[in-house]
């Protein structure tokens, strides 16, 4: 139904249009002086010859569209010349059945004065002055359905191109997920190995966290953004996994501002900045590290921080010190920020006087609607 009466208001706007160049042409008739004559054409005469006049060209004008949708002057040349010959023979017509029709209403209105004009004199006089200008408006309307028809085009390639370029920047971070997962897996279960003889029961223990792990990444599967307190909750998972691993070398400490919890973060973002501080903090330590998770808002960023305090050997210069980021866990990281942020997601890494490693991550600041509730 919606559409039935958006097929007749379309249809009348149409025909607003063409009643609207009949009132132009009406006032111009009206306004100018003819030579030899007293005065002006009367109103009433310039708006019952221009106005149906023009209202005829808006029911045949839906024909020649139809028409030239039919025989685009487009393709190859065998077709345009086809094409060009098909809308010079129809120019012809049309422009003779408008005078035709014309003249036959006009006619009408004679009758109905008084007036006793020859019906074939009256046509002919129209065929020397109007015929010509009835075959540029015939090609008017040919062109504007190619205009039209082109400016489509134009569009539908660049939704079509815009589709394909959301469709690949999605592919691609689907890929770099798919890379951290099995990454996380891998570390973790070697992990679990390094415990298997030395410690059973942390070993059993860590299997279980690891499948409640793995778990909840298959429950975010496919979302490239979540709250950042699931990412949080994730992490402090990951963490309990580590810290049956080193028991009392790794100190935990998590500093997140009131507010940011529903903040948009990138899905497993923080896990491998936690894994690498571990790695090159608690690693290569005999002593206790803390690892330091922060969250906090920036005007229109949010800011993420994961510390970890070095081994001397480790904050030397050119000891390889996590500055580099050359893991795979931190190079997906980057790749993913720049495809959900472009210039405005960053990872920064850097070693701090007193043997820390900052590993930083900013994105603009943007809360998630919340999932809605499933009875």
């Amino acid at each position: 139904m919606a559409r039935g009466w958006s097929k007749v208001r379309s249809f009348a706007l149409w025909l607003l249009l063409w009643g609207g160049l009949g009132l132009f042409f009406a006032s111009e008739a009206a306004i100018r002086q003819f030579p030899g004559r007293e005065r002006s054409m009367p109103w009433t005469d310039a708006l019952l010859v221009n106005i149906p006049f023009y209202l005829l060209w808006g029911l045949l004008a839906l024909g020649v569209l139809r028409l030239a949708g039919a025989f685009p002057i487009a393709g190859d040349r065998r077709a345009r010349l086809r094409a060009v010959a098909v809308h010079l023979a129809a120019s012809l017509v049309v422009a003779a059945l408008h005078l035709l029709l014309s003249e036959l209403f006009f006619e009408i209105i004679r009758v109905w004065r008084g007036r006793t004009t020859p019906f074939a004199e009256a046509v002919a006089f129209s065929f020397r002055h109007n015929f010509h200008v009835n075959l540029l408006t015939y090609w008017g309307i040919v062109a504007f359905r190619h205009l039209r028809d082109y400016d489509r085009g134009l569009r539908e390639k660049e939704l079509v191109a815009t589709r394909l370029e959301r469709q690949l920047a999605h592919a691609e971070l689907q890929a770099l997920r798919m890379q951290l997962q099995p990454h996380f897996l891998f570390n973790a279960l070697n992990s679990i190995s390094s415990l298997v003889f030395e410690n059973p029961e942390a070993a059993d223990r860590m299997l279980v966290r690891l499948s409640d792990l793995l778990r909840q990444a298959l429950e975010s599967d496919g979302q490239q953004e979540i709250p950042l307190g699931r990412e949080l909750d994730f992490v402090g998972r990951y963490l309990d996994l580590e810290r049956m691993r080193y028991s009392d070398r790794l100190e935990v400490t998590t500093r997140v501002e009131p507010g940011v919890e529903d903040a948009a973060v990138p899905a497993f973002v923080l896990q491998p900045l936690v894994e690498n501080a571990i790695v090159h903090g608690v690693g290569r330590s005999a002593e206790p590290v803390e690892v330091t998770l922060s969250a906090r808002r920036a005007g229109d960023e949010l800011v993420l921080e994961v510390c970890n305090g070095l081994p001397a050997a480790a904050a030397a210069p050119g000891a390889g010190a996590p500055a580099g980021g050359a893991g795979v866990g931190l190079h997906n990281t980057r790749a993913r920020l720049e495809q959900l942020y472009g210039a405005r997601g960053r990872l920064e890494l850097e070693v701090q006087p007193g043997r820390r490693a900052v590993a930083r991550v900013l994105v603009p600041f943007r809360e998630l609607e919340p999932a809605p509730f499933v009875s």
